[in-house]
């Protein structure tokens, strides 16, 4: 055995210190470790630091540090190893939840919008704040703790705008705009935090480079608010014209199916016009879009005309003798509708008036009526 030395003790003492231990018992317990193992190993003809350097290997991967930090992580938060657990399977199950419902969509699987649903909210308000939270208890600087803080909050906003923006959900665009603002924020705090650090400078400004390339494409895609006025309007105006269009083919007589679904479709357009009304901005006069599903949350008058649509559309579509000559299918229909915007929306029922005017089976029915004297005019 060999007998170790007050200045060895000295010498182990600061270089653990050296090495990033701050606790006192901690660095008591380490120091009292590796003694142990130099007085049973160390045979004291090599050279002394090197021997050590290998005995003080055996308590890390990368370095001493990592000891006191999972030493606080336990202190501190006890249930550190469990929270790492509901992280990872929090992180998982977003991800498969996500995957399984876009293979859904694209294969036109029922269940699809709920998988996709479930898979952004798991990532959203669960593996993102557990993942920073995590991150926080390793004790980072405060300028690490804000730069971490503000990218989980973007990404948490983003997926939700995302989310929002594909089911047309009130406050995608405020989602949207809060998620710009932290961008432009943590895009520098990133750069600057990374820049001072010799190590991290090269990847630093690789990543903040790719970040505003990635920005910029974004950008590029998007319209511009005034563009996004002028398509209203052009949409504004159009729906104007196909209503004149409607109006002067409605002037034929028709049968009383096609009267029926007609008056059905012109009702439920004017309770969509009633409670979105006309704006103007900067001398544009538009509709502002909004998804029907608001609106039907909000006015169950909606609802019940919808549902007389659907039945009008069974009658119309039993009448029609020629599977080509139906318009749609009564469940495929209801569904499409309370799916799309109001602009949306109001252009399917338009599409479906002119389309009634274009039957060619209902015109030779129509003319039959007229011979027969039952001919119901709208």
């Amino acid at each position: 055995m060999y007998p170790i030395r007050d200045e060895d003790v000295s010498f182990i003492s600061a270089d653990i210190r050296k090495r990033g231990i701050e606790l006192d018992e901690l660095h008591d317990v380490l120091l009292d470790h590796i003694c142990c193992l130099i007085e049973n190993e160390y045979d004291g003809l090599s050279d002394f630091k090197v021997f050590y350097e290998q005995i003080i290997q055996r308590f890390y991967t990368n370095n001493l540090q990592e000891i006191e930090e999972e030493t606080y992580l336990l202190l501190v938060f006890k249930n550190h190893h469990t929270m790492k657990k509901m992280t990872n399977f929090s992180g998982l199950f977003a991800a498969s939840s996500l995957s399984t419902g876009i293979i859904f969509k694209y294969l036109h699987w029922p269940g699809a919008a709920l998988f996709i649903v479930i898979g952004i909210m798991a990532a959203a308000l669960f593996f993102l704040p557990l993942q920073l939270f995590l991150r926080l208890k390793t004790r980072p600087a405060m300028r690490t703790i804000f730069q971490l803080a503000c990218g989980t909050l973007l990404a948490m906003l983003l997926s939700l705008h995302i989310l929002f923006r594909v089911f047309h959900w009130p406050g995608a665009a405020l989602l949207f705009y809060g998620s710009l603002s932290l961008c432009l924020l943590f895009i520098p705090i990133y750069f600057f935090t990374g820049y001072k650090k010799n190590e991290l400078r090269q990847t630093t400004i690789v990543t903040t480079l790719l970040m505003v390339l990635g920005c910029g494409l974004i950008f590029t895609l998007m319209r511009t608010p005034s563009a996004s006025l002028l398509l209203k309007e052009h949409q504004t105006i159009f729906f104007k014209y196909s209503e004149k269009t409607k109006i002067a083919q409605g002037r034929i007589p028709v049968d009383s199916a096609t009267a029926m679904l007609s008056a059905s479709c012109e009702a439920l357009k004017t309770s969509i016009l009633r409670y979105q009304p006309l704006e103007v901005i900067q001398g544009i006069v538009y509709r502002e879009e909004v998804a029907l599903e608001t609106l039907l949350k909000q006015h169950e008058e909606l609802i019940t005309q919808i549902s007389q649509l659907s039945n009008a559309l069974k009658q119309y579509n039993d009448k029609c003798s020629v599977p080509d000559f139906r318009i749609y299918s009564e469940t495929d229909f209801k569904e499409m509708l309370e799916k799309s915007s109001t602009f949306s929306a109001l252009a399917i029922l338009n599409q479906m008036q002119l389309l009634l005017y274009q039957n060619p089976e209902l015109q030779l029915l129509t003319l039959e009526s007229k011979q027969a004297g039952i001919l119901q005019p709208l």
